[in-house]
């Protein structure tokens, strides 16, 4: 790839970048506003993602009370 070669691409890419930054500006702005809705695939992954982290901290904690319930158990015998 030659110098220019790679400065075209540099620059397609850097034009790339800010049409996508455009684009995802103004997707923000008519988001916030509420004129625009997410789609129901996108309505369907965000419940999912939050039942499986609801799902996560629930057994998180279940794993906490089962460990501290045991090292106080241990602790008695220990001693």
């Amino acid at each position: 790839m030659s110098y220019m070669e790679f400065r075209l691409a540099e620059e397609l890419m850097e034009m790339r970048k800010e049409g996508a930054q455009q684009w995802s500006g103004s997707r923000l702005l008519l988001r916030q506003a509420k004129l625009v809705r997410p789609s129901w695939f996108s309505q369907q992954r965000c419940w999912l993602l939050c039942q499986l982290g609801r799902m996560l901290v629930a057994l998180g904690e279940r794993l906490e009370r089962y460990a501290l319930a045991r090292s106080l158990s241990f602790g008695g015998e220990v001693g």
